[in-house]
């Protein structure tokens, strides 16, 4: 008899975004820092892993989905990288049918662009758990308070800061920690943690104050401390916040620059510590739809059919297939 497989610590997560918001970009980093890939290949030189048909690495763009495993602390990444242009939009469709979370990517400078509204709806018809990462903060007129206003007008979603963006200090301020990360060598693999300067604190008050209020939405007790003035514990917090995220209450936003090698590593730490694993995700359904036999010139409707769970199909991260379908 095999053994069963723990799926607790698999995240079967999607990158999607507009095209050019840096999707590709952000999951380099994320195969370089998790030590998956030994150097980080860029879209621009046409080197970037998950780009490999010709005709992608010729136009710098992502055609079709590709998908990759990376390890992350105790946990196993499996990413799919989607194409973010409109004319292969039927790939992130076919990718968000098998995924358990995703990561949404909005362009610092321009938030919530055209394909981002389409990605959302996609998003939506699979009821799936989202966090934002707001990239290209380095760029002049990034603005991550309008990234967020234009989350909540145009794909009406309530957006919950983690980490905010200094980019004259080329750090961000983490929320839950309250510190300073910094991200120090060659390609931004030292992150550097130190409590986080007053002054610089101040300024982001308001999204600290919107980041405890949200999580105390789905805790009476978290929301009697809160309401108190009391300091709260970063653990209770990140379990707060990961209920929200399950339920599609609001959705934890991190920003920083993919290409700049800053705020990667704390998205993934958001990524294990907010959405589903396999097991918390419900079952895939399927039902049969009205057929005509020969003997029989009256539609007739078939019993419906369940699709093989992710938690049943004997490895992490399987597709189910038409092949193990099971009759209700």
């Amino acid at each position: 008899m095999s053994k069963a497989i723990d799926l607790s610590p698999v995240r079967n997560i999607g990158i999607a975004a507009h095209v050019d918001a840096g999707k590709t970009t952000l999951t380099e980093r994320v195969l370089f820092y998790t030590g998956a890939s030994h150097k980080i290949g860029e879209v621009h030189d046409g080197a970037a892993h998950m780009d490999y048909l010709a005709e992608e690495q010729q136009h710098g763009i992502t055609i079709t989905s590709a998908v990759t495993k990376a390890p992350w602390k105790d946990y196993l990444l499996q990413i799919v990288d989607t194409p973010g242009h409109v004319d292969f939009t039927i790939e992130v469709e076919r990718s968000m049918r098998v995924l358990d979370g995703c990561v949404i990517v909005l362009d610092g400078v321009r938030g919530v662009e055209p394909q981002t509204e389409t990605v959302w709806r996609q998003r939506c018809r699979f009821g799936l758990p989202t966090l934002f990462f707001v990239n290209k903060m380095d760029r002049p007129g990034a603005d991550f308070d309008h990234a967020l206003a234009s989350i909540r007008r145009r794909l009406r979603a309530e957006p919950v800061p983690v980490t905010v963006p200094v980019p004259e200090r080329h750090a961000l301020i983490h929320l839950i920690d309250r510190t300073l990360l910094r991200f120090e060598g060659d390609q931004g693999e030292n992150v550097v943690v130190t409590p986080c300067p007053e002054p610089l604190w101040q300024g982001v008050a308001q999204h600290r104050e919107n980041l405890l209020l949200a999580a105390a939405e789905m805790d009476d007790a978290l929301a009697d401390r809160v309401l108190a003035g009391e300091e709260i514990e970063p653990a209770l917090v990140w379990v707060a916040l990961r209920r929200g995220t399950l339920a599609g209450r609001f959705f934890p936003c991190f920003g920083g620059s993919a290409l700049r090698n800053q705020g990667v590593q704390p998205l993934l730490d958001g990524v294990v510590a907010l959405l589903p694993a396999p097991l918390d995700r419900p079952p895939a359904t399927a039902h049969r739809p009205m057929v005509q036999t020969s003997s029989s010139p009256s539609a007739t409707t078939a019993p419906s059919l369940r699709w093989c769970s992710r938690s049943s199909c004997g490895r992490a991260g399987a597709t189910p297939s038409r092949g193990s379908t099971a009759i209700r």
